[in-house]
């Protein structure tokens, strides 16, 4: 059985987002500890007690802060993104330390004023064509490899 945690960041009561950020970091080591199979952050915007805006910069130092637990991504909200641009980040992120990772998708644009100043575009359809896009971008570059 694989046991895994999902993390999403929160800002407790008299603290400071760099306290936070350091939790983040303290509990994937603890889970490495426990031989998890893996640690998993979640994309949140525009809520004052999550800290997590960009889990895709945050994946490469938990990476760096850990030494074999898979690092996860859960989930890259693909309205707010541009296909190619998620794809790079991936592809970077896996050249610099290859299988440590590991990447979800969502569609939820979250609050509308987040949706607005994010220019997302949610909906089933536009987000299976980012997923086909993504998926490609990522593949092809393998195939380079």
């Amino acid at each position: 059985m694989k046991i895994s945690v999902l993390e999403h960041g929160l800002l407790i009561k008299n603290s400071n987002t760099t306290q936070s950020y350091n939790d983040l970091i303290e509990l994937a080591n603890f889970s490495e500890k426990l031989n998890f199979y893996s640690y998993w952050v979640s994309e949140q915007h525009g809520v004052n007690s999550l800290v997590i805006s960009n889990p895709l910069i945050l994946l490469n130092h938990l990476a760096n802060k850990t030494s074999k637990i898979k690092i996860g991504c859960g989930g890259i909200m693909l309205c707010h993104y541009q296909s190619f641009s998620i794809a790079e980040q991936i592809n970077t992120l896996n050249l610099l330390q290859p299988d440590r990772f590991i990447f979800g998708f969502g569609y939820n644009p979250g609050t509308q004023k987040v949706a607005k100043l994010l220019n997302s575009n949610a909906n089933v359809e536009n987000f299976q064509q980012k997923l086909l896009e993504v998926n490609e971008f990522v593949n092809s570059n393998k195939a380079n490899e």
